[in-house]
């Protein structure tokens, strides 16, 4: 019961399917979001936006993986940005829902 958010959660990126548009990689940066609500302290999450939340998705998950690689492309959705490799961002989304640490 205690990891049934995280099981949740990668039902529901599986559901998206391929990640190719904007609005997909919207799409996965909400479910994080939501999984971050649920593991850490609403007041140190619910605001991150953009490089903000890029970071605080890197420093949860020991890695440069939202800021500096495929998963960057989160903060550039909102903007309507091409994504460039969606798989590798699922695959980095997936990685942090399996794998994050608890509260900071």
């Amino acid at each position: 019961r205690r990891n049934a958010y995280r099981r949740a959660a990668l039902a529901e990126l599986a559901a998206i399917g391929p990640v190719s548009t904007p609005a997909s990689a919207a799409a996965v940066s909400a479910i994080l979001k939501r999984v971050a609500l649920v593991a850490y302290p609403r007041a140190e999450v619910a605001s991150l936006t953009g490089e903000a939340w890029l970071a605080f998705l890197d420093r949860t998950s020991a890695s440069d993986a939202f800021s500096q690689g495929a998963a960057a492309d989160l903060a550039r959705a909102p903007f309507g940005a091409p994504v460039r490799d969606g798989g590798a961002l699922l695959g980095v989304a997936r990685r942090w829902v399996t794998h994050h640490r608890g509260e900071t």
